[in-house]
């Protein structure tokens, strides 16, 4: 167990940590790239400034974690937990995020290009100004979130032509500052 430990700007590349507890350590500015990280127990970890490129995270428990200005460009962070995460300035570009928990996460300018967000939950999430350019959101819940400023996919009809929800923008303040639902009627 490396709970509470303290691993600041550490190279722990391409390591193996299924199921690895970490819960509560510093881990700022640490270099996971390409790392195993699957169901480990991250929960309130300091991992601003990481870099966790190509991670695999999936089922990870990364609650209250601190993950400001982090890469996850390429991770998988399928079905992981991060509600009320700081994902501040992250980079999630071409991640998958399917089925993620991001319940009251701070993710203001974030970076969400290309990434798969199948499924997840970003109920009251901070999104402000955060890019979802060419992300794909179907069945994705952004009931209640903060979307002031922030680029969204370019809607196709033809996307949402299939068995698949979606997304649920129900009382979410879009980019222009109204209030879906409330404002649109």
């Amino acid at each position: 167990s490396l709970k509470q430990a303290n691993l600041e700007g550490a190279n722990l590349s391409e390591s193996y940590l299924r199921k690895a507890s970490l819960e509560g350590a510093n881990l700022k500015g640490v270099n996971f790239e390409k790392s195993y990280l699957r169901k480990a127990n991250l929960k309130g970890v300091n991992l601003q400034e990481a870099n966790l490129k190509g991670v695999n995270l999936s089922g990870a428990n990364l609650e209250q974690a601190n993950l400001a200005m982090a890469n996850l460009e390429k991770a998988s962070l399928r079905v992981a937990k991060l509600k009320k995460a700081n994902l501040k300035k992250a980079s999630l570009k071409s991640a998958g995020l399917s089925f993620v928990n991001l319940v009251d996460a701070d993710l203001e300018k974030a970076d969400f290009k290309e990434a798969s967000l199948l499924g997840v939950n970003f109920s009251r999430a901070n999104l402000k100004s955060a890019n979802l350019q060419n992300a794909r959101i179907p069945s994705t819940n952004f009931q209640g979130a903060n979307l002031l400023g922030a680029v969204l996919p370019e809607y196709r009809p033809e996307f949402f032509q299939s068995p698949l929800e979606p997304p649920n923008l129900e009382g979410a303040i879009m980019p222009d500052g109204k209030v879906y639902g409330k404002d649109s009627r």
